[in-house]
Formats: C-alpha cells, sequence, structure tokens
C-alpha cells in the first residue's frame, strides 16, 4: 500500500506469524496453495499502513498534505490487493473480492485501530507545514500523522508576510479600533478549528460596503472545504447537523432581520456551546456524534432581532457585535472580486494577522475580550429584540398611588424606541407586549377603568414612570 508507515522487519513478520498464522495455507500433500489467511492480512495492514478504522469508516494518512482522509472500502480493497500481488505475485489467484471483504471485517477489530484523538497542544494545520503554538508564539513544524489532522488552511506561512490593503482599505474603513480587535481574534478562533470562546460574530452594516469581501476573506483562509452555510430555518430537521459534519465554520450570509427568530435559532447555543449533538443522514442508517464548538459568522444589512426563550443570559454572552459601516463604494472605485485579489496578494500576511489574534486568545484565557463598546452593541441588539420588556423593566416601577394608561405608555415606549433608533412594531402588538410584560415582571392587569380627563380609560393601577431616568 502507499501509505506504510515503516520497513516490516522480520521480526515484526515473525510476530505476525506465531500470533495470527501464515499468511497462506497450502495442502500439505501438493504443496498448492489453499487460500490466503484474512487474519494475518488484516493485522498486517493494521500495523504496517497508516490506515486506521475509526467513526465508522476507514482513514488514510497523507504524507504529502499531512491530512487524514477518509478512504472508501473499495478503494482500499484495490490497495490492499496491489500490495499483495506486488510482495506475492503466486498469491494473485487467491485475492478475490469476498477475501478482500474478509479482511476488511477482520481490520476493523484490529485493536490498533486507536482513537484519532490530536495532542493537547494547540495547533494550525497550513500548507507548508503545522504551527504549534509553544511558549507564546508559533512555530511551523513538519507534518505529521500524529496531529490526526483532517482540516488545513490553504495558505502557506510566511513570517514576513504583510496584510497593508487589507487592514487599511476593508478593516479600518469601516470599522473601529475595538472591533478590528474583536475581528482579529474571532478570525484566529476561526484557525484554531475549535470555538474555545463560545462566542458567535454578527456583523451587519450598509449594504454594498464590502461586509461580503470580508466574510469571503475569511472563508477562503479557513477555506472552502471547512466552512458551510448556516440555514436556522432548517436546523430542526433530522439532517442538517449532518452538513456541518467535518466542518470549523458555518457563515450566514445576508440574512434578514428574523433570522435569529426562526424556530431553529435556540440551537445556534448548542453549536457553539460544546454540546453533545448527533448528525443523521439521508439514506443511511448510521448516526454520528458532533460537539458543538462550531464557529459562526451572521452577516446582515439589517439589524437582526433575537428570540429568547429564558435564555437571554446565554445569548448575552455568546453575542460578538461588529457594525460595518462604509457607503458603498462608487462604481469606478470597486475592485472587481477583491477578495480574491487579497487572498493572491496578501494571503500569507492575513494568516499572519489572524495568527496574532489567536495568540492573544490563548494567552487570554481562551476569551475574547470584549470592549465598553462591544458590550453597549450587544446590549443594544438584545434590547431591540424585545424592546417592550427592557422599556418595562427598566423604565416603569411600582407605585400603589399612581396609574399609567395604556396611551401614555406607548407614546412613551414609541419615543424611547425612535431615540434608540429600532423599527417599531405596531400599535396593537406593542399593547399586547406591555400587557404580556406588566403581568409577568409586576403581577398588574389591564384595567378597563383608569380615570383620565373625567373619563374611564385602559391602563394600569399602580405603577408609574421611574423618575430617575425620565422617561
Amino acid at each position: 500500500m502507499n501509505t506504510e508507515k515503516k520497513h516490516v522487519d522480520v521480526r515484526s513478520l515473525r510476530l505476525l506469524r506465531k500470533t495470527y498464522g501464515a499468511p497462506a495455507f497450502y495442502n500439505e500433500k501438493t504443496g498448492q496453495l489453499k487460500r490466503l489467511n484474512e487474519h494475518y492480512w488484516a493485522a498486517r495492514f493494521a500495523r504496517t499502513t497508516n490506515v486506521i478504522f475509526q467513526e465508522g469508516c476507514f482513514w488514510q494518512y497523507d504524507g504529502r498534505s499531512g491530512l487524514w482522509r477518509k478512504i472508501g472500502e473499495p478503494a482500499l480493497m484495490n490497495q490492499m490487493l496491489r500490495a499483495i500481488i506486488r510482495r506475492h505475485e503466486q498469491f494473485a489467484e487467491k485475492v478475490t473480492t469476498s477475501f478482500l471483504r474478509d479482511v476488511l471485517t477482520q481490520w476493523k477489530g484490529q485493536p490498533v485501530n486507536r482513537e484519532m484523538v490530536p495532542p493537547s497542544c494547540p495547533f494550525i494545520h497550513v500548507q507548508n507545514g503545522v504551527l504549534e503554538f509553544q511558549n507564546g508564539e508559533w512555530q511551523l513544524l513538519p507534518f505529521s500523522p500524529d496531529y490526526f489532522s483532517r482540516n488545513q488552511l490553504p495558505v502557506s506561512f510566511d513570517p514576513g508576510a504583510r496584510y497593508d490593503r487589507f487592514l487599511n482599505e476593508l478593516l479600518l474603513t469601516a470599522m473601529t479600533e475595538d472591533d478590528v480587535q474583536t475581528l482579529k481574534q474571532y478570525m484566529g478562533q476561526c484557525l484554531l478549528g475549535r470555538n474555545i470562546s463560545q462566542t458567535f460574530l454578527i456583523l451587519s452594516g450598509t449594504p454594498g460596503g464590502g461586509k461580503g469581501t470580508l466574510v469571503n476573506v475569511i472563508e477562503q483562509l479557513i477555506g472552502r472545504d471547512n466552512s458551510v452555510e448556516l440555514r436556522t430555518n432548517c436546523l430542526t430537521g433530522r439532517f442538517e447537523v449532518g452538513r456541518y459534519l467535518g466542518k470549523k465554520l458555518l457563515i450566514g450570509r445576508d440574512v434578514p432581520s428574523d433570522f435569529l427568530q426562526r424556530a431553529g435559532a435556540q440551537k445556534l447555543k448548542s453549536l457553539t456551546g460544546n454540546d453533545t449533538l448527533t448528525a443523521e443522514f439521508k439514506g443511511e442508517n448510521s448516526i454520528e456524534v458532533v460537539i458543538g464548538e462550531f464557529n459562526v459568522i451572521i452577516v446582515s444589512n439589517s439589524r437582526l432581532l433575537l428570540r429568547f426563550e429564558s435564555d437571554e443570559g446565554a445569548w448575552r454572552r455568546r453575542l460578538l457585535v461588529i457594525n460595518y459601516e462604509r457607503p458603498p463604494l462608487p462604481t469606478e472605485k470597486r475592485i472587481d472580486q477583491f477578495d480574491k485579489v487579497l487572498m493572491a496578494t496578501e494571503g500569507s500576511g492575513i494568516l499572519n494577522f489572524a495568527l496574532a489574534g489567536a495568540a492573544e486568545l490563548l494567552s487570554q484565557n481562551r476569551q475574547i475580550q470584549r470592549s465598553e463598546e462591544q458590550m453597549k452593541k450587544a446590549e443594544s441588539l438584545l434590547m431591540s429584540s424585545d424592546p417592550v420588556s427592557y422599556f418595562i423593566s427598566n423604565y416603569v416601577e411600582l407605585d400603589p398611588d399612581s396609574n399609567l394608561t395604556v396611551e401614555l405608555m406607548v407614546r412613551k415606549f414609541r419615543d424611547f424606541s425612535q431615540s434608540c433608533k429600532w423599527p417599531l412594531a405596531s400599535e396593537r402588538k406593542i399593547q399586547s407586549r406591555i400587557k404580556e410584560m406588566m403581568f409577568e415582571l409586576y403581577g398588574i392587569m389591564q384595567s378597563k377603568n383608569i380615570s383620565y380627563e373625567g373619563r374611564a380609560v385602559r391602563g394600569y393601577i399602580g405603577c408609574r414612570f421611574v423618575k430617575k431616568n425620565h422617561a
């Protein structure tokens, strides 16, 4: 086979014979070849090739790329056929399909089929080697099967490469320095292939400003084979998680404002929170275990609204928000396929930008540090997702000597929402939500007998606006 780990010495062959018998059986009288010993050949292949049976399939190490790749049983049987005949041409007529299937069956049960557990130290698999994080720095090392790597970045490491255009033309023209810092660390986390901070990134802003170009650069840096589209409307389906198997980055592009209010959006917490998930596949009976450690980037031209289910705190911990604010470029200033231009000219430099973010992330207890600006953006998104709840809980308080009319509460709420530049719901929806929150937070039912200017109107008894906020 073409991935032998080492030369098989005479001593090893003798041990195999002693344990599993001879490679072939002969007629004692005539000396004619009777059949091949599938137990021997299964043990030999398991011990002398970089092929492992794991997670219900065979994996083969490719020394040229340093990757472990899935190999189908027909392809593996063909490799076994050629390997046996190359060494023992006299066995050719006995290397049948039935024999090869028996060898595969025996191989699956071999004790050397160990767990494919990567080393504990953080590493990043690039085109020209493997970067290990040692003593606060990235060190480039040769490929090795011991990394058990299945994902490789399509970029080479060059410690001197720069990223001037990426930084000056794509980032600093559209975001604050705090946002650039957050983006750098999140890109670094994407390089690591695991969501160690258990966060997801929302990139919002004006259409045509360059958000799509930025996300395309990130996707090309991580590798399109390592990324997949995030579809919250499908997350409640049986087979959606199966699409994510082997991927490292989930991307939601140009999503509508209700993207995170759809039923499946609640599963985002599991996909990023290190939860254990199960993946099913169409036309198959197998089920795979998937760990929810995916990096997630969501891009939107409009303000996203979240759907809470008594878990506002969980969303708050996971939210990273970057406002990409840049007017659309005039047609004459646009660079066709600018993402590809940047990756072709600064790919290794952009890798260095993200590597610096990964180093920062690993050095600060694997948490993305949020500035006050970042905290305010996340809080604003949470507030705008259920603005009535926020308004009632922060601007209304109990007072046995006061009452509030529905009309006044709606008017004050509208003024508050407009000052925050939030979209407004219909008056009917606002009134309905006020009714729900007044009972949920204060236990006050709506009354139809609030006295106002000599007439009875709808409202709430025993409450007032919080004076310190001047609502």
